[in-house]
Order: structure tokens, then C-alpha cells, then sequence
């Protein structure tokens, strides 16, 4: 091998990940112009940050971690609002991932070309760039699995308590901030049992043991917390399991399948290519068994620690997933849940690459670059055109349509209104109150209709998130209320006189 070669891979190229990492940052600033992507579940991260600030006591959901509140309640100290912190706390993160993807790599073997393949990977990603736009807690609990990762990364390495209280403490981190973040716990513990330096498998079993315990203590006294405090530890429906429709099927291998290959080819021939992606994990999985039979090579020696941890987890999160909804359930594949097998992946391509660029001959070399420099072009396209998308029309609740709602002008303009509505999340960030939802008042369409009756109130019927969402029949409340006014976004009705 070229020494020269070998020098110029000694070195992370720092000052260009740093650039990298300015970038990724910016991106995502640029695309969230309305502000951090909201929904439904932003306002359980959000409303507790605000209250703790206003004096009000800290409130948090048994549904989702504390630990973005947490860390939104130390910025808001530092006179950044909630909703303006959880911005740029996210954007920072992601230039923040982005590097310690690129480190990973580089630190794993695959060199400067690999570390910079895998930050230009990410930065491209729109579906990552995306995830770190939602003021949700997907960005920083992989910020903390990252974290657990270079520092278990380094154990198998160096040795030293160090970088074990150093995975401790990240992974509990991870899980604090979300409560999938128990999956790294789960990778890590694997892992040691493959790759910790201690010998005797023993003693390996008993360190990642201790280790999982370890890192489970903080989610374990937060459940604790909650079982005292409200007399449930978690908020969890139960387990609900439904075999998957071929709708759902072709909707999951096309959201999958679509990281590496453009919609359009898959568009019509998702179940198809389905099968040919499985059968060829199938033949990629029966020759790497035989290679490693052949050349007497354990996986231990063929993988690298950092990316087995980092693989296992993301097939970890998709089986937990899949445990905690069915398949049939599409948000149990929501893209931003799966950004951890993404970046994973990613990160695995960069890091095979990173190392065929640094070995002969010059012809596979060449190849690889070609292959890169395709697939990094169908990367751009999709950031343009997504960075480009978001940046003119926002997502969720902080978007160009709600900041023109004539509903959000109505309400404003009537301060001392009764109101029961759909969304009343969205309401809150528009208004700054949180109003009454309609599943407030029992679970039938009449205890509703009694309720508004009551109370004077003035129903809202937000369009993008109409009453069959909530269980109640839509056409017997406009039938039985009076329609009051009707906006763009939305329908008012009041106790028919």
C-alpha cells in the first residue's frame, strides 16, 4: 500500500468536517424559516419547558422522556424561549451529529475519504436534515447514542473506566431523552460481549450487564417518579399487534427502499422490489457467512465495533416498533423514527467506501468514486428540493398556510371566547393558550354536543384535523350545532339556538 496513502489517512480532516458541520446547521435553520417543525407531541417537549420557566412547576407527560424539557428549561434560564431554543438546539445538533458520524468512520478505519463521505452523506440526507427540523427529541437522543457509541468505540481500543462511565453516562442520557434510546443500551450490551478487551466471556457477560444496568438507572428513577407522582410509570397503550395490508407493505419498502433508490423507480413496483432487496440481503448475508467460514475469521474481527453497535440498534428500533404497534400500523415506520438505521447505513457506506479508496487497484478505486459521486448527485437533488420545499412552506403546526389561519385572526380578535376545538396543540403555539380539545368531554359525539351546549362554547373544526380523527362522527355534530363561520382552515359551530 501506498505510504503516502496511509499518511494522508492518519489525520482527521477536522477543519473540513467543521465546514461540514457549519453547513448542516445552517440548512436546517434555513429550512425551518417558520419556525422548528410542530406537532401533536412537540407541545408535551414544549409546555412543560414553558411552565417550569413561568414558575408554574414542572408538568411533564408520562408519554415522552424529560430530557429535552430539561435541557429546553437551561436554555430558556439563558434567556432563549422554548420554541426559539428547540430551533437552533437542533440545527446545532446536527452539524453536532454530523461530525461524530464523520469521526466514527475515521476512527473505525475508513479513513479522511470515508469521514468526509459520511458527513457529506448526512448532510444530504433530507430525511435526517428533516428529523433535526421537528422540535421533538429524535436529534438529541441520537446525540447522546452517538456520544455511547465513540466512547465505547474507544473502550474496545484503549481500555479505561473512563470510557465506560463515559458509555454509561451518554446511553442513560439517551434514554432519558427518549425512551427508545433503551435500544443503545441494548447494542452496547452486545457489543461488549463481542469486542470488550476482557477476555474471559465471563467477565465480558458480567461487564455488559453492569453496564446495561448502569445506563438504565436514570430512565428506571424517572419511571419511579411517575409511578409515585400520578400511579402509572409509563403511559403505554399495550401491545397491539395487526398482520400487514399490501398497502402498508408497499408504503414501508418504498420509504425504506427510497434512502438508496429514487421513488420513481420503485413507483408501481414496490412489492417487486421488495423481493429483489431481500433476496439480495439474503445472498450479500450467505456470502459473508462464507467468506468469514473461508477465511477463518470471526464477526468480532470482520466488523467494526462502532458500526456492529450502531447496526444492531437500528434493527433494534425497527423490531421495537414493530413490537409496540404491528406492522399495519404506518407510524410505527414513520421515516424520523428511523433515523438511527438510516444514519447507520449511511455510515456503513461511507466507511467500505473510505477504505477501497486507500487499497488497489486503481480500477476499483475509480469505480467507487463513480458510484459515490452518483449516488452523493441523487443526494443533492433530494436536499435542494426538500430544503427548498420545507423552507417555503414549513411542517406541521409552523407552517406558511397556519401563519395566514383567519381561524388563529377570529380568536385573537375575541380573547374572551369559550372555545373546544380539534388540535388544540396547534392552537396553543399559534395562541399561547391552550384551549379545550374535543376529547375532553367524553368519548361520544352527544356528550360533545351537550358540552358545547353547556358551556356556550364555540366549536372549532380545524380542517387538516377534522373530529373523525378523534373517534366522533363529524356529520352529526354539524347537523345538531349551528355553523357559525367558515375559514380557510377551519369551521366554527355553536348550540343551535
Amino acid at each position: 500500500m501506498d505510504s503516502g496513502i496511509v499518511d494522508r489517512n492518519r489525520h482527521f480532516p477536522l477543519v473540513l468536517m467543521l465546514a461540514l458541520a457549519i453547513v448542516g446547521g445552517a440548512l436546517v435553520i434555513y429550512a425551518t424559516r417558520w419556525g422548528a417543525f410542530l406537532s401533536d407531541d412537540s407541545f408535551w417537549y414544549i409546555r412543560p419547558a414553558e411552565q417550569a420557566l413561568q414558575g408554574q412547576g414542572f408538568h411533564p407527560t408520562r408519554s415522552f422522556a424529560p430530557g429535552l424539557s430539561f435541557v429546553l428549561i437551561l436554555l430558556g434560564r439563558l434567556g432563549l424561549p422554548p420554541l426559539i431554543a428547540v430551533r437552533w438546539l437542533n440545527a446545532g445538533l446536527f452539524g453536532v451529529n454530523l461530525f461524530l458520524a464523520g469521526w466514527i468512520v475515521w476512527r473505525g478505519g475508513g479513513g479522511k475519504a470515508g469521514a468526509l463521505l459520511a458527513g457529506l452523506l448526512v448532510l444530504l440526507s433530507d430525511i435526517l436534515l428533516e428529523s433535526h427540523g421537528w422540535a421533538m427529541s429524535e436529534a438529541l437522543c441520537l446525540t447522546f447514542s452517538l456520544l455511547a457509541v465513540v466512547s465505547f468505540q474507544e473502550y474496545t481500543r484503549r481500555k479505561g473506566w473512563g470510557w465506560l462511565a463515559g458509555i454509561v453516562l451518554a446511553a442513560g442520557l439517551a434514554c432519558l431523552t427518549r425512551l427508545a434510546g433503551v435500544t443503545i443500551v441494548v447494542a452496547i450490551a452486545l457489543g461488549l460481549l463481542l469486542y470488550s478487551p476482557v477476555k474471559p466471556l465471563g467477565c465480558r457477560l458480567g461487564q455488559a450487564t453492569a453496564l446495561g444496568i448502569a445506563s438504565l438507572l436514570p430512565m428506571a428513577a424517572w419511571m419511579m417518579r411517575n409511578q409515585i407522582v400520578t400511579g402509572q410509570a409509563l403511559h403505554y397503550s399495550g401491545f397491539r399487534w395487526a398482520w400487514p395490508t399490501l398497502d402498508t407493505a408497499r408504503w414501508f419498502i418504498y420509504n425504506t427502499l427510497s434512502w438508496f433508490i429514487p421513488g420513481r423507480l420503485l413507483r408501481g413496483r414496490e412489492l417487486l422490489a421488495g423481493l429483489a432487496a431481500l433476496a439480495l440481503l439474503v445472498i450479500l448475508l450467505a456470502v459473508g457467512l462464507w467468506w468469514l467460514r473461508r477465511s477463518k475469521r470471526s464477526l468480532a474481527s470482520a466488523v467494526e465495533p462502532a458500526l456492529f453497535v450502531l447496526l444492531v440498534n437500528g434493527l433494534l428500533i425497527v423490531g421495537m416498533l414493530v413490537v409496540a404497534n404491528g406492522f399495519s400500523d404506518l407510524v410505527a415506520f414513520n421515516a424520523r423514527y428511523l433515523i438511527a438505521l438510516l444514519l447507520a447505513l449511511l455510515m456503513a457506506v461511507a466507511s467500505a467506501a473510505g477504505r477501497s479508496l486507500t487499497q488497489p487497484p486503481l480500477s476499483r478505486r475509480i469505480i467507487v468514486l463513480a458510484l459515490m459521486g452518483v449516488f452523493l448527485l441523487y443526494y443533492v437533488y433530494r436536499s435542494v428540493d426538500a430544503v427548498r420545499a420545507l423552507h417555503a412552506d414549513g411542517l406541521g403546526y409552523a407552517s406558511r398556510f397556519t401563519a395566514a389561519s383567519e381561524t388563529v385572526h377570529y380568536v385573537q380578535n375575541h380573547p374572551g371566547l369559550k372555545v373546544i376545538t380539534t388540535g388544540p396543540e396547534g392552537m396553543y403555539f399559534w395562541l399561547g393558550t391552550f384551549y379545550d380539545g374535543i376529547y375532553s368531554y367524553g368519548s361520544t359525539t352527544d356528550d360533545l354536543i351537550h358540552k358545547v351546549c353547556e358551556e356556550q362554547a364555540t366549536l372549532i373544526l380545524l380542517r387538516s384535523m377534522p373530529a373523525e380523527m378523534y373517534g366522533l362522527d363529524e356529520s352529526r355534530l354539524t347537523q345538531q350545532l349551528s355553523l357559525l363561520h367558515s375559514f380557510n382552515d377551519s369551521d366554527l359551530y355553536i348550540c343551535r339556538p
